[in-house]
């Protein structure tokens, strides 16, 4: 059984550090770019607001229709051009994405090709590049998405700053619980992420052997050794032993992930119900 990871190799910080050298060295227009689209998702949100704010007041101030239709046309306006531009910088990001997330893959295959024997072919060593490879080449893969999540994680960071003033001018007790209950959100998804992280060495296992023997099954070429010498039936016990062990640890991924969003729902119920409450 593979040891037990106790610690992050790398801590958040460094790793974001390096993603950030990554895309500065890849293209600085396009590391631009992408975190260009955060004030337009912020504004976008706070005219949201507004609008809303404005055809209320309208209504309760009792103003004229073309007054009205100016006001909500000019903030509609407003919004247009800011979804037009997140989707014209998003729509130059994915080739940029693409191109980020093979250069990734490219440094993954020049350090498995340089790799000593011993240290590849290790069970330590196989999980190692089973991980690496999982976490690029495909469209959810993190090396591919790192952009639009680091812009999403500015974007997220100046709506804090803007909707904690808003919220600040209103009520400060609302504004604490609101930071309060978010932290304590952000803890449970931090441990929930960090138990994957834990134990993520231990299913690796059991999609490599998985992978392994269905690829062995599924060769032509080995059709003939496999008829031969009987081994059909001890093929598939290891992918049903490797099958189990992996849906077990898929079970508990689910259990975790359960827990993980009750308390998260029980947290935003609670923020909602004093922030509203104290509103109205």
């Amino acid at each position: 059984m593979a040891k037990r990871i106790s610690k992050t190799a790398y801590s958040f910080g460094s790793n974001l550090i390096y993603m950030l050298k990554n895309m500065w060295a890849h293209s600085r227009r396009y590391t631009f770019m992408a975190f260009f689209q955060a004030p337009f998702g912020v504004l976008e949100a706070l005219l949201t607001i507004y609008l809303s704010q404005a055809v209320v007041s309208a209504v309760t101030q009792a103003l004229e229709p073309l007054a009205v239709l100016a006001q909500t046309a000019l903030i509609g306006a407003a919004l247009l051009l800011c979804a037009c531009a997140k989707k014209y910088l998003y729509a130059h990001m994915e080739p940029f994405m693409l191109d980020h997330d093979i250069r990734y893959q490219v440094t993954v295959f020049q350090h498995t090709i340089s790799a000593d024997y011993e240290a590849m072919e290790s069970p330590e060593g196989l999980n190692r590049m089973a991980q690496a490879l999982k976490n690029s080449g495909s469209d959810t893969s993190p090396t591919r998405i790192v952009v639009k999540t680091m812009s999403s994680f500015l974007e997220n960071s100046i709506g804090i700053v803007a909707y904690g003033g808003i919220l600040a001018s209103l009520s400060p007790w609302i504004l604490l619980t609101v930071s309060v209950t978010t932290i304590g959100s952000f803890l449970l998804m931090r441990q929930n992420s960090d138990w994957a992280y834990r134990n993520k060495s231990r299913w690796l296992g059991a999609d490599r052997r998985l992978a392994y023997v269905r690829d062995r099954s599924a060769d032509f070429s080995q059709a003939k050794d496999l008829r031969l010498y009987g081994m059909s039936g001890w093929l598939r016990s290891l992918f049903d032993q490797a099958l189990t062990d992996r849906m077990g640890w898929h079970k508990k991924q689910q259990q975790v992930g359960f827990f993980t969003d009750g308390g998260q729902t029980l947290i935003a119920f609670v923020r909602e119900s004093i922030s509203y409450g104290g509103l109205i």
